[in-house]
C-alpha cells in the first residue's frame, strides 16, 4: 500500500457568495502504520469577514489572517501535496466541497481519490456519534479541535485506532480496502 494524506480544512462563510472560504488547510502524509513522512500547513486570507461562529470555533481572527497568502497562492502547494495519493478527511465531503470551490475561483481542478473517515467509522460503529470529537472520546486521543492541523492529527490517530477495530470485525485490513469508501 502506498502512503496516504489526511487532511483538515477550517473554512468562513462568504457573506456574499454564501460559499465556504479555506482559512487555515492542514495535511499529513502517513505509511501504512500511520506514521508521519511530512505535513504542511497554512493559514490563508479569505478576503472577506470571518463569521462569528468561525471566530468562536476557531480562535482564528481576521487579523491573523491579514498578511496570510490568498488561496490562489497555496493551492498549487495543497493539490500538489496529495497529487496521486488517497486522501481521507472526517467528513470529507465538506472538506472536497471547500477544495472544489477554492479551485473553481483558481481555474484549477481537484482531481483525487478522498475517503471519509466518517463513513469508516460509521461501518464499525453504525450506533452512536461518530464526530471527530466522539471518536476521540472514544479513543483517548487528546488535541485542540477546530483547528486543522490539530484535527489532521487526531484524524490519524483516531483512523489508526479504527484501522485495528476494523481488523477485529471484519477479519481484514482497513488499509486494503480504502477505496471501497472513496467519496463520489
Amino acid at each position: 500500500m502506498h502512503n496516504f494524506v489526511i487532511i483538515d480544512i477550517e473554512t468562513t462563510q462568504n457573506p456574499v457568495t454564501k460559499k465556504e472560504e479555506i482559512i487555515e488547510f492542514a495535511g499529513v502524509e502517513v505509511n501504512n502504520r500511520f506514521e508521519r513522512i511530512r505535513e504542511v500547513s497554512h493559514l490563508i486570507n479569505p478576503q472577506c469577514p470571518l463569521s462569528p461562529i468561525t471566530k468562536k470555533v476557531t480562535g482564528i481572527s481576521e487579523h491573523d489572517l491579514q498578511d496570510k497568502p490568498l488561496v490562489g497562492v497555496v493551492l498549487p502547494e495543497i493539490l500538489a501535496f496529495f497529487a496521486g495519493k488517497i486522501v481521507i478527511a472526517h467528513n470529507a465531503c465538506f472538506d472536497v466541497a471547500a477544495l472544489n470551490y477554492a479551485c473553481e475561483k483558481c481555474s484549477r481542478t481537484l482531481d483525487g481519490r478522498f475517503v471519509d473517515s466518517m463513513k469508516i467509522a460509521k461501518k464499525i460503529f453504525p450506533e452512536g456519534s461518530v464526530s471527530l470529537s466522539s471518536l476521540k472520546q472514544r479513543f483517548g486521543v487528546v488535541t485542540r479541535g477546530h483547528r486543522a492541523k490539530d484535527d489532521a492529527m487526531a484524524t490519524v490517530e483516531v483512523l489508526s485506532k479504527l484501522a485495528v477495530a476494523y481488523q477485529e470485525k471484519e477479519e481484514r485490513e482497513l488499509l486494503h480496502d480504502l477505496l471501497s469508501f472513496i467519496v463520489k
